[in-house]
């Protein structure tokens, strides 16, 4: 294939495995191939992939141009040819849930892949097939290996730019940036004057066009592909052919400063503040600036100036509130004239904020590009990250020259909505919601009339309306404040004192609470109608699709006496009905995934689960590619004190509004975070206080240490070894799951999009459920542990675990050998060191070719924080007072080592939050580890580009309860084999 005609993701795929040939072969693997990898059990050698697998993995995961709609893959003509054999390891690996209508034309290997329990079986509803934002689809990626695990996407790109790149090729390259400014609304209005922003009214203003070439060029938009432009050459692009929305792209920041109009008329204040209020001049001149008709809000101060200057842009990654991370920018750009603030409107109107869009391309540019054969040039060039973002605030400074320095902060697009997106809202609900709105706006505008006669302000009740909004609007007329509001509206309505302005406020504030009572009372029908679905006993995210055949439907989890005693969770309807259990994946259908739909910014929701951490009792990853998914955890239902109902009917009495974000972290605290739940089997042990804590049930058993102990260890040698005997050689070692939920909110790649539209106007939110404390490296991240002068340095042999691979590859590499029941590290630090290096991604501080400006180390030693991580789990409530303190049972987890790094380096558009690498600091002690990576800062300047991130240890940041008979039975007291 020749290089000009390969896509940017086949040109990166082949730049790094050439780079993998001359470097480390383990730097060069691409995440997308672990799907191979995990079904054929392939050790991941690096290679060319191009099989259907790899293809489709690709297009699922890839951000550097954009996504794909679930139903443009499962109908994407890879599919086609696939074998069955590689249909049912693609299976094997993930699986689609999904509704009927977005399976419609879906491959017979793509359908074969799917659950066959659709979404509209298990919601009781069916998605209409109009695809878009008024009814978006929502579908999930269900992962079962733990090999494709989001901390390993593009490590290896990552591990050979900060390893690899020769500086002169570095001295090519310049950052790459560039943004299109979508804004609702056609470009022109109803009268052919333009609008929104544009450099056509840089240049010309809004006079009426008349020409059919001057509105062809005003409903311009962005051609996305060669064959989009080959497709266009020979159209007519005619007025009508507008997409509904106003484009502008980085002209508007590059215009050199001869484009400007030298015929603008300046018209200075003396002489507009002396002309009549009239449409036009009584010359017969054009309106004067800022009368009605006018081609100017404001007269142009210097028309010698050109429109904008870009300065700066930032990217900032870091865990939010709870779970939820997500991505933040901010872009600094210079108005040069002032007088032109008000042809920027979109960034200054509070009304555009969320509704205007920014799709930002931000990376690197090389020279050889998609062109030459320089592999270091096309990977470098390939290194780019394509999204969406939506304007939340901006600030102005305005200098003495009379320019504006403009700042305006982002957030990936819609993510905010999570923070007032109530979990009941849906079809109905989103009618009156916009209404509310609607009421709260017009609250504003009259609240600002009012607020003009200074002695308005220290009204009782005028501090609770300015501080109305649509984040609070419920507890203001429900809670304390409410009365605040009814003495306003007693006090104001049809008083002779009162204004038009004040009566308009109290017309707009009755309309609202009434609006306010109307939703209360729909959102609790519509929970309601969620509770009876949630108890409809049809749940897919239970099954599994095993690739044989469209309706094959196989049970996730285990089947087996112990498990089904510890947790009560088995096949049949009345286990999974209404007394029985809902998975995590459905009740993030139910509460997440379609409220943040029906919001009207995406055209699909897409939601991508993974595996648990290999630790994780039940739930562990293993090398087996049924893993089970964290979709699958089950909840009770209706369960006494555990039941979800129950315990979140409690919850809403607590707040009147239940938003997406405050009820994830509730549910992944009460259940997924909570040695009560049954799913973990040790409900026996374990319950819910009345304030919905964790605590024992054996609070008055003065033995409650010793028996809690028993009990955990019991249920971890059934989990792990399938006996309730103790046997030298058990590793009892449970490791909480820490669910993180990480968004990604980007457009729809050109190359992938089937349905009608222009794809930089269509959206996706990605949201994927990660467990933390999972990666791929528990076998290194224990030889590395076991070496440490402070560890007894045993590591299990148990052939079920993941590790296995990797444990049997040291001891061919001689870094470890058999004692007895476990194996000792034999290896001195170099050896152990290189051995990692070889088998995962890695980052050498100071090495030759490295991407690394400086790099520091520091421990967090802070108490709060030791606390949070060590007694979260149930804080001795359950132990008796009288215990002694080393007996007093302080829950899960108990053991964690404070301690992180922080690196800057060369723009690295790839690193991105949970990635995880070894980072040798040539040391030889502790400090050289495997880390991953927890917030990620980019700053994009003229002519430099850097990154800085913040990582921690994986192996000991999250903390893991051990049994004491496996410390014990670690110790070194068998002589070594030979």
């Amino acid at each position: 294939m020749a290089a000009n005609n390969r896509t940017p993701i086949e040109v990166a795929t082949k730049a790094t495995t050439e780079l993998a040939k001359i470097f480390d072969p383990n730097t060069g693997r691409s995440f997308f191939e672990f799907i191979a990898e995990s079904a054929t059990g392939k050790d991941g050698s690096a290679s060319n992939n191009t099989s259907a697998d790899s293809i489709i993995a690709q297009k699922l995961m890839d951000v550097s141009k954009g996504g794909i709609l679930t139903r443009d893959l499962l109908a994407d003509g890879v599919f086609e040819g696939m074998k069955p054999d590689d249909a049912k390891k693609f299976a094997g690996v993930l699986n689609f849930i999904t509704y009927e209508t977005v399976k419609k034309d879906a491959q017979t290997a793509a359908k074969n892949a799917c659950v066959p329990i659709s979404l509209d079986t298990a919601m009781g509803a069916q998605k209409q097939n109009t695809p878009g934002k008024p009814t978006p689809d929502v579908s999930s990626v269900v992962v079962y290996s733990p090999y494709l695990n989001l901390s390993e996407r593009d490590t290896g790109a990552v591990a050979v730019f900060m390893n690899s790149i020769p500086t002169i090729e570095f001295s090519r390259c310049v950052p790459y940036f560039d943004v299109t400014i979508i804004t609702p609304g056609s470009p022109l209005d109803s009268q052919s004057r333009p609008q929104g922003i544009s450099l056509f009214r840089f240049l010309n203003g809004r006079d009426p066009l008349k020409s059919d070439g001057d509105k062809n060029f005003i409903n311009a938009y962005p051609v996305e592909s060669a064959a989009d432009i080959k497709s266009k050459t020979n159209l007519d692009i005619s007025a009508t052919a507008v997409t509904g929305s106003n484009f502008a792209g980085m002209e508007v920041f590059t215009s050199p400063q001869t484009l400007i109009n030298a015929d603008e008329v300046y018209r200075d204040y003396a002489e507009l503040a002396a002309t009549p209020k009239v449409d036009r001049p009584t010359n017969g001149d054009a309106p004067y600036p800022g009368m009605p008709g006018a081609r100017r809000t404001a007269a142009v101060i210097d028309r010698m100036r050109p429109f904008m200057t870009l300065r700066s842009f930032e990217i900032s990654v870091a865990p939010s509130r709870g779970t939820m991370t997500t991505k933040s920018a901010k872009m600094a750009f210079t108005l040069h004239d002032r007088s032109r603030l008000g042809e920027i409107a979109e960034f200054v109107k509070p009304a555009s904020y969320g509704k205007t869009e920014l799709l930002v391309e931000w990376g690197w540019s090389h020279p050889d590009g998609l062109t030459g054969d320089n592999a270091i040039g096309a990977f470098l060039n390939s290194l780019r990250v394509r999204e969406k973002y939506a304007v939340y605030n901006s600030s102005y400074s305005f200098t003495d020259d009379g320019q504006v320095e403009i700042s305006v902060d982002m957030v990936t697009k819609g993510v905010d909505s999570v923070n007032w997106t109530d979990v009941a809202t849906d079809s109905e609900t989103k009618q009156t919601w916009m209404a509310i709105e609607g009421l709260i706006e017009a609250v504003r505008k009259y609240r600002t009339e009012v607020l003009k006669d200074e002695d308005m302000k220290d009204i009782a009740g005028m501090s609770v309306i300015s501080s109305i909004s649509p984040s609070n609007v419920a507890d203001v007329f429900s809670g304390e404040k409410s009365k605040e509001i009814d003495d306003f509206l007693a006090a104001w309505k049809n008083t002779k004192n009162s204004t038009p302005e004040i009566q308009g406020l109290v017309t707009s504030l009755s309309d609202l609470n009434k609006k306010v009572d109307a939703q209360t009372a729909t959102l609790g029908k519509t929970l309601a109608k969620k509770q009876a679905v949630l108890s409809n006993g049809i749940d897919p995210f239970f099954y599994k699709n095993d690739g044989s055949s469209a309706s094959s439907k196989q049970w996730l989890l285990p089947n087996t006496a112990h498990f089904i005693a510890n947790t009560g969770v088995k096949e049949n309807a009345s286990k999974t009905g209404a007394t029985g259990f809902v998975s995590f994946g459905k009740l993030m259908q139910l509460y997440v995934a379609e409220p943040l739909a029906t919001n009207g910014n995406f055209d699909e929701v897409q939601m991508c689960f993974y595996t648990f951490n290999d630790k994780a009792g039940y739930y562990a990853s293993t090398t087996d590619k049924s893993s089970l998914p964290i979709s699958c955890f089950p909840i009770p239902v209706k369960m006494a004190k555990k039941g979800f109902i129950e315990r979140f009917n409690v919850e809403l009495k607590n707040y009147v509004q239940f938003p997406v974000g405050r009820f994830v972290n509730w549910v992944t605290n009460t259940y997924l975070g909570s040695m009560a739940s049954p799913g973990y089997g040790l409900s026996k042990s374990y319950t819910y206080d009345d304030a919905g804590k964790t605590t024992t049930t054996l609070k008055d058993d003065k033995n409650a240490p010793a028996t809690l102990k028993n009990q955990k260890d019991g249920v971890l040698r059934q989990v792990y070894y399938n006996t309730s005997d103790a046997a030298p050689g058990q590793e009892l070692i449970f490791k909480m799951p820490k669910i993180n939920m990480i968004f990604e909110v980007i457009p729809v790649n050109p190359a992938n999009l089937k349905q009608a539209g222009n794809a930089s106007e269509k959206t996706i939110l990605r949201i994927h459920f990660v467990d933390a404390s999972a990666g791929k490296y528990t076998g290194l991240g224990q030889i590395l542990s076991a070496k440490k002068s402070s560890t007894i340095g045993s590591i299990s042999k148990d052939p079920t675990k993941e590790k296995t691979q990797t444990i049997t590859a040291a001891v061919n590499a001689g870094i470890i050998q058999l004692e007895g029941n476990y194996y000792r590290v034999t290896g001195g630090p170099p050896q152990v060191k290189h051995f990692a290096k070889r088998n995962m991604p890695s980052i050498t501080v100071g090495s030759v070719g490295s991407a690394l400006i400086g790099a520091s180390a520091q421990s967090m030693n802070d108490s709060k924080d030791a606390t949070i991580h060590m007694l979260r789990a149930q804080k001795n409530a359950g132990s008796p007072t009288e215990a002694p303190s080393d007996e007093q049972d302080r829950g899960l987890p108990m053991r964690m080592m404070p301690f992180d790094i922080s690196i800057e380096c060369i723009g690295c558009p790839l690193l991105a939050h949970t990635q995880q690498f070894f980072v040798d600091f040539g040391t030889n002690t502790s400090i050289d580890n495997i880390y991953a990576v927890c917030g990620v800062d980019h700053k994009l300047e003229p002519g430099s580009f850097t990154t800085s991130a913040k990582l921690i240890p994986v192996a000991d940041a999250y903390g893991s309860y051990e049994s004491l008979f496996s410390i014990i039975d670690k110790l070194p007291t068998a002589k070594p084999t030979a």
